[in-house]
């Protein structure tokens, strides 16, 4: 368990800029630095969690990315007790798990932001520019103690347009104190008309919202909050305008206390942050388009390639340290498109991917680099081991009888394979050699292993 001290002790003021990095690995190190530093923001890089909290009992950073991965299990009492020690940071949590009930609690803990391994450069620079951008927001409420502070926190942090509703409604109806809250989408045309995007309680009927709508006092023209008493009892109801009116507002009904001014102001921002959200949820899916996992497999892509080659590298630091790279094509891929289609093929490619990663460790990465083609990394794997894995994927892909589509396909791959440093000293010569022995076997027999020539050589023939 973390260090959850009633009276931590004085933490000196970094600059507001300052992110924290708790990875265990250096692998999207530099990546992350660079893009980060294009911000303007000073990293610091944690690799354990002893580490990060020798750091925070000295200063506090502007934002903290933590990989959940380093924390211990069960994660959910971890996440809340660094919420404790780092009561004024903006956090950001980064997960190989996509399971809702992890993010939400992530999110319900007061992380800001949710991100999915592996993370791109740019996902990461957006979440900490969206990050500062909510801590000026929040800088401008004069408590910020306040519990709208802690709801805005929780509707930035949420990943989807529902979640942003829902989180904001149920945010509004504690702030205000009411008994129901919706979403709508008007139209000037009436009451039947109007669509409800979300509400809460969630089985609110939604004859019973239209019904206590006041849409004959809903001046379409200017905009403004309106309040009024309800039909058949002492509780009022509001309609707050959204930035997209006449078309979005939201409508809460049932307040028991007075709607003064401060309570408007206080709906009114929590509103504001939503859809600014609601905005950053439609950018960042743009943003997401520069990720690195291969949209029709799930597999890493090309992108990653370069930076999981670069760590791969980097971790040979002695002479008996090595790493293979398989290069992966499959036999005859044009006429399963032919035969079957190109709908089939490309489900077929997918079933393809799941295969290979289904034969190799959990810790070596699998890409698509292309059409048909794929590439495996195996750490701390010489040759000779790299050739016996190789050789269970081609048995694998051989042997089995792929149903896609209910269309029966057989199928085999032709697998080229080159070692660092035994066969190149760079990343660049590594995977063309890999792509060369690939090649060579696909001449020859096809459904075969080929290893590149090593380095040695390739240097002899050279000098003849």
């Amino acid at each position: 368990m973390l260090n959850s001290s009633l009276e931590p002790p004085m933490k000196k003021a970094l600059p507001d800029a300052t992110v924290f990095v708790l990875q265990e690995t250096d692998e999207m190190r530099h990546p992350y630095e660079t893009a980060l530093k294009a911000l303007g923001s000073q990293i610091v890089w944690f690799h354990s969690i002893t580490a990060l909290l020798e750091g925070a009992a000295r200063s506090e950073p502007m934002a903290l990315v933590v990989d959940l991965e380093c924390l211990r299990q069960p994660v959910e009492p971890e996440i809340e007790n660094l919420r404790a020690q780092f009561p004024s940071t903006e956090l950001v949590a980064l997960s190989a798990s996509d399971t809702s009930q992890l993010a939400l609690q992530c999110i319900r803990s007061g992380f800001g932001d949710f991100l999915l391994k592996p993370t791109s450069p740019e996902e990461l620079a957006y979440s900490i520019r969206k990050a500062r951008q909510r801590r000026e927001f929040i800088s401008k409420i004069q408590d910020p103690r306040a519990r709208v502070v802690r709801a805005i926190t929780q509707i930035t942090g949420c990943t989807t347009p529902t979640l942003v509703r829902l989180f904001t409604l149920e945010s509004l109806l504690h702030s205000v104190g009411a008994k129901g809250a919706a979403w709508l989408s008007l139209d000037k045309k009436g009451p039947e008309f109007t669509k409800v995007l979300c509400s809460v309680p969630k089985r609110t009927p939604i004859s019973k919202i239209v019904f206590d709508l006041p849409f004959e006092k809903i001046n379409f023209e200017e905009g403004r909050p309106i309040v009024m008493k309800n039909r058949t009892a002492e509780t009022r109801k509001l309609l707050l305008p959204c930035r997209d009116f006449p078309q979005g507002a939201i409508f809460i009904w049932g307040i028991i206390p007075k709607v003064t001014a401060k309570v408007i102001s206080a709906a009114t921002i929590l509103t504001d942050q939503a859809e600014m959200s609601l905005l950053n949820i439609h950018k960042f899916e743009e943003v997401k388009q520069q990720t690195f996992v291969d949209d029709l497999t799930g597999l890493f892509n090309l992108r990653y390639l370069k930076y999981a080659l670069t760590n791969s590298i980097l971790r040979c630091k002695e002479p008996e340290q090595k790493f293979s790279v398989l290069f992966i094509d499959v036999d005859h891929f044009k006429k399963v498109n032919d035969r079957h289609s190109h709908l089939v093929g490309s489900e077929f490619l997918v079933t393809i991917g799941k295969t290979i990663k289904n034969s190799v460790r959990r810790i070596d990465p699998v890409f698509r680099y292309g059409g048909d083609e794929f590439v495996v990394i195996l750490n701390d794997t010489p040759t000779e081991g790299a050739k016996e894995i190789a050789e269970r994927i081609r048995k694998n892909i051989e042997r089995r009888l792929f149903v896609v589509k209910e269309q029966r396909i057989q199928t085999t791959v032709s697998i080229g394979l080159a070692t660092y440093p035994e066969h190149a000293a760079d990343m660049e010569t590594l995977l063309r050699l890999a792509d060369e022995a690939m090649y060579c076997a696909k001449r020859e027999t096809r459904n075969a292993v080929h290893i590149a020539f090593p380095l040695e050589k390739r240097q002899a023939q050279q000098g003849r």
